[in-house]
C-alpha cells in the first residue's frame, strides 16, 4: 500500500472546512488532529486527520466522545 502524501496546513483546513488560523490555534492549544513538524513544516497524515475527525462525531450535546 503506498501511503497518501502529506497534507499541509491550508489542505488540512480546506479538507477539514475550517480556517488555517484555527488549526494553527488547535496545535498551540494541544488539540485538534495530530501532526508532523519536520524542520519546521508542519504537515498531517490525511489517514490520522479522518481517524480524528471520525473521533469527533457526537449523539447529543451532552455526549463527551471518545476524544481524549
Amino acid at each position: 500500500m503506498v501511503d497518501e502524501p502529506l497534507w499541509t496546513s491550508p489542505e488540512t483546513a480546506t479538507a477539514l472546512n475550517l480556517a488555517e488560523q484555527t488549526l494553527a490555534n488547535w496545535r498551540w492549544r494541544g488539540i485538534g488532529p495530530p501532526y508532523l513538524k519536520m524542520n519546521g513544516a508542519v504537515r498531517y497524515q490525511p489517514a490520522a486527520v479522518r481517524e480524528w475527525q471520525s473521533g469527533q462525531l457526537r449523539r447529543s450535546t451532552s455526549d463527551p466522545g471518545s476524544a481524549k
